[in-house]
């Protein structure tokens, strides 16, 4: 028996966290939670294991949960505010346990999903887009300084940065769309929703 899950979320007056499921080639959406009306969903997250699942709101609720079988359990509720909206504009795991947060405060917050702490606050030198993290150590993002934007990748054990790309431009529209690393070639890609790939 094959199945694959993706989490989707929405906004409106009800927003809400989903899961879409494909089992016996049949698709089933299933609610995980709502959310407070307005709070938007802006972004979502899996952990590499694919038991974690994480849903942040431009208001800065984040609510993270854990998959077990056909269940899924609630485990944690962040608030992350920052002086203007969107407030969060990144949101990855490292692990089951560790969740990495970016916001419009120029600032990486690396969160225990297990104590519900803080356990490390990064100053970056411009907003970060399309958080991703490459390995356990390594994340990389889309640091928007002034009027230009870097390819940025960040030593967590470190807290220093490891590598900054040449300067680009890409439209303030499509900076909420995730950068993804390709696994076998090591590429980064950051596609806006209009299909370009940077």
């Amino acid at each position: 028996m094959n199945q694959s899950f993706c989490i989707i979320g929405n906004g409106g007056t009800s927003p809400s966290l989903y899961t879409l499921t494909y089992k016996n080639q049949q698709l089933s959406l299933a609610l995980l939670s709502g959310f407070p009306a307005g709070h938007t969903i802006y972004r979502v997250a899996l952990s590499p294991s694919g038991i974690m699942a994480a849903a942040a709101t431009k208001n800065g609720n984040i609510k993270v949960f854990r998959f077990q079988g056909e269940t899924s359990a609630f485990m944690a509720e962040f608030q992350y505010r920052t002086a203007q909206p969107p407030h969060v504009t990144g949101l990855a795991f490292v692990d089951d346990e560790v969740l990495v947060v970016s916001g419009t405060d120029a600032k990486i917050r690396v969160l225990s999903v297990k104590t519900k702490d803080r356990l490390k606050l990064l100053p970056l030198p411009g907003i970060a887009f399309g958080l991703t993290v490459v390995n356990k150590d390594l994340f990389a993002c889309i640091c928007r300084q002034g009027g230009s934007d870097h390819l940025m990748v960040w030593s967590l054990q470190q807290e220093s940065i490891k590598y900054t790309g040449p300067a680009f431009k890409i439209n303030a529209e499509y900076l909420l769309a995730p950068l993804t690393i390709d696994d076998e070639s090591g590429y980064m890609a950051h596609s806006d929703r209009y299909g370009n790939v940077y």
